[in-house]
């Protein structure tokens, strides 16, 4: 999911994790049981309308880091046939950030409705499923770095899997290692209060209310200035959380 956001911007990133809802609700009725009425089904064909609208309008006008980075890596003096590899180069990459993140709402949504059933079967509190979860994820990212670095960053120096330059570029810049403990910390607090909703509502209402938050960081990304306003954008955000908010019962259905 944060590799996709390298093609995409924050909002678009957020918006397209409004899909979660999408599989939450597919997930609950398939594992704990739950019954979907009619007007929930529409809302979740909403949901999958309102995704759809937000990811074509990346594909549409893909990202500016995206461009910036072409000219920069492009020559001056490019012809009309490389400028118009550059455009393809550009779709084809927001196409694949939209795949990542899309699918990294399979994963998201397993996360939410494994959570909902082992709380309310085995009683556990929020506090302590988010240690639990945080030890396994320490764990699992720690065995995880010396097989990645002996398969792959060893035999490509530089790269993502390179252990010792990732642990070097984390000591020797104090931004880096700063922002990482406030992320570690936001992090804690984010599933602490997720798992909170889970239990006491369910999966698909966390889901919901996780979506909500898109608003404030599109609103955020475009007063300091990282995107441009959109129109694309407004309407798939807009069926978006129309649907979001039928399936919970937040308005009223019309259907």
């Amino acid at each position: 999911m944060n590799v996709g956001l390298f093609f995409t911007t924050a909002s678009v990133y957020q918006m397209l994790r409004g899909a979660v809802v999408v599989f939450s609700g597919l997930f609950s009725v398939l594992f704990l049981g739950h019954r979907l009425a009619r007007f929930q089904v529409i809302a979740l064909l909403l949901v999958v309308v309102g995704v759809t609208i937000v990811g074509l309008s990346n594909i549409i006008s893909p990202p500016a880091q995206l461009r910036s980075l072409h000219r920069s890596a492009s020559q001056p003096t490019a012809s009309f046939g490389e400028h118009a590899d550059e455009i393809n180069s550009e779709a084809w990459k927001a196409v694949l950030g939209v795949i990542l993140v899309l699918g990294a709402q399979v994963f998201t949504a397993t996360q939410f409705v494994v959570e909902e059933k082992i709380i309310r079967h085995y009683h556990l509190t929020p506090l302590r499923a988010v240690g639990l979860e945080g030890s396994f994820g320490a764990l699992t990212v720690m065995a995880a770095i010396p097989v990645l670095h002996l398969t792959i960053g060893r035999t490509h120096p530089g790269s993502y899997f390179d252990a010792p330059e990732g642990f070097r570029q984390i000591v020797e810049n104090p931004a880096v290692w700063q922002t990482s403990i406030y992320i570690m910390l936001s992090i804690a607090m984010f599933n602490f209060f997720g798992l909170s909703v889970t239990r006491y509502l369910s999966a698909t209402s966390r889901a919901t209310i996780d979506t909500c938050r898109t608003l404030f960081i599109w609103m955020s990304s475009i007063a300091l200035g990282w995107e441009t306003f959109s129109w694309i954008q407004v309407i798939g955000f807009i069926v978006l959380v129309y649907g979001t908010f039928i399936y919970n019962r937040v308005i009223a259905s019309p259907f």
